[in-house]
């Protein structure tokens, strides 16, 4: 298996890289979020709280409105309620590993092909790269892309990463995405060897 784990400060194009990736191969591309069981429970207690559920979802995966605070998460926005659902307890209760591990039974669950590529949209620290790598079989490839926007800037844990995967000598590409989706699929092609 391939494993593409991309990363990148909010808003430079993570999560529609890897829809396009999809769209310029015929192989096998399988994308996985280590965010995505965080985004359900979020959306879950705002369903639970009155919110319906189709605008949960949309609150919750919006642009603008992952962002905007929200009376029914008492005052913090759909981000902020997850970054502290993950760190305040499902990691200290469950393992600073758990989310990798989630991610990991999904794949080999699903994926029987051996040649297939795994793309990871929201790998964003070191930790969750070292779990990962740890725990991918040594069979398979891992390598990073990093995107970059202007006017989003990135965070230090992501610049770490960046850093950190540097050391590690993994194969990485650096994709400036300022332009338009089409320029983005260009640089999807070109990434792929299309």
């Amino acid at each position: 298996m391939r494993f593409i784990l991309t990363n990148g400060p909010s808003g430079s194009g993570k999560d529609t890289f890897a829809q396009l990736l999809s769209n310029v191969t015929e192989q096998e591309i399988y994308t996985f979020s280590l965010a995505g069981p965080i985004k359900d429970a979020t959306i879950d207690v705002l369903d639970r709280s009155g919110v319906f559920y189709a605008d949960a979802v949309d609150l919750v995966y919006g642009r603008e409105s992952k962002d905007s605070p929200l009376a029914a998460l008492n005052g913090l926005s759909p981000r902020e309620f997850g970054i502290r659902y993950a760190e305040e307890f499902i990691k200290p209760n469950l393992g600073k590993d758990y989310f990798v591990k989630v991610l990991l039974t999904a794949v080999m669950d699903s994926v029987e092909n051996e040649d297939a590529i795994i793309v990871i949209p929201d790998v964003g620290f070191i930790e969750e790269a070292e779990f990962l790598k740890e725990r991918i079989n040594e069979d398979a490839t891992i390598e990073f892309v990093f995107l970059s926007r202007q006017g989003h800037k990135w965070n230090e844990s992501r610049i770490s990463l960046y850093d950190w995967v540097e050391e590690n000598e993994f194969p990485f590409t650096l994709i400036w995405n300022n332009g338009t989706i089409d320029d983005l699929f260009k640089k999807a092609k070109d990434y792929m060897g299309n």
